[in-house]
């Protein structure tokens, strides 16, 4: 009776040790999701989005030397582009 109690005692550990491993790995993926949502919430200005998430155009600004550029980009929906 002890080998069979050692074994599943056994079992049991791995099986405790795998979880403990699992549950780390979800937290780290938890966290990191969450950055990452945050950057996106914090982009959707730059992006053009709105609160929606939906892209309504955005302006890109550089400068090349003394010359600014500024680059207007204007998105417009059909019915079919929005399905």
């Amino acid at each position: 009776m002890d080998t069979q109690n050692e074994t599943y005692r056994a079992a049991y550990d791995d099986a405790a040790a795998e979880m403990k491993a699992i549950q780390n790995e979800f937290q780290k993926l938890s966290l990191r999701r969450e950055k990452i949502a945050n950057v996106m919430e914090a982009l959707k200005p730059r992006l053009g989005l709105d609160k929606n998430g939906e892209l309504n155009g955005f302006t890109l600004t550089s400068q090349i030397d003394s010359t600014t550029f500024v680059t207007s980009v204007a998105v417009a929906y059909t019915s079919k582009a929005r399905k």
